[in-house]
């Protein structure tokens, strides 16, 4: 292992579940659907290393979290690849713009009890998450029989979207983050 190279080894996303894998596809075909539609994907502006940076300083007990399970792991925080590094370190699988604000998106299949400690967590974070530009966090709940099929009618994406777009209204009234069922 020592001898390989990061990128040679296949390195995902911390899926508890097959449906979780599930979920990330579904909302990765959402967010296509929607670009078609016209919303905009975002990214937040720091490199790999000045995210870790921001934890470092902001949530140091997350950062010493994942990396001691990345260890475990055999792998090395910095060597993520991006995707992989936003989802274990801030636990975010999608970030979007919509009306100028930047929404962290973190997709589950986990009933009220997970959805809700994806809440605190996102909560604790928060300090990172502003550091990186991110205005809100969204901890979105699938349903495991919505996971089926690659189809979502446009009606749906933008009802979801249009939702996040009336959170951004109330400028410094609005919740950071949102729990929401898809």
């Amino acid at each position: 292992m020592a001898n390989e190279s990061i990128s040679s080894l296949k390195v995902t996303p911390n899926f508890t579940t097959y449906e979780s894998s599930l979920a990330e596809q579904k909302l990765r075909n959402m967010i296509e659907q929607a670009e078609i539609l016209g919303v905009e994907t975002s990214d937040v502006e720091a490199t790999n290393n000045q995210i870790i940076d921001i934890v470092r300083e902001n949530n140091p007990e997350r950062l010493y979290l994942v990396e001691s399970r990345l260890v475990k792991e055999g792998l090395s925080l910095g060597l993520l690849p991006r995707v992989v590094l936003l989802d274990r370190l801030l636990g975010l699988d999608a970030i979007i713009e919509v009306a100028d604000d930047k929404f962290g998106i973190d997709v589950t299949t986990g009933k009220d009890t997970v959805r809700y400690n994806k809440g605190e967590k996102a909560n604790e974070l928060k300090p990172s998450y502003e550091r990186l530009g991110i205005d809100h966090v969204v901890v979105l709940g699938m349903r495991n029989e919505d996971l089926s099929g690659d189809s979502i009618s446009d009606d749906s994406i933008m009802s979801f979207f249009s939702h996040l777009e009336g959170v951004t209204a109330f400028k410094g009234q609005s919740p950071f983050v949102l729990n929401l069922k898809y």
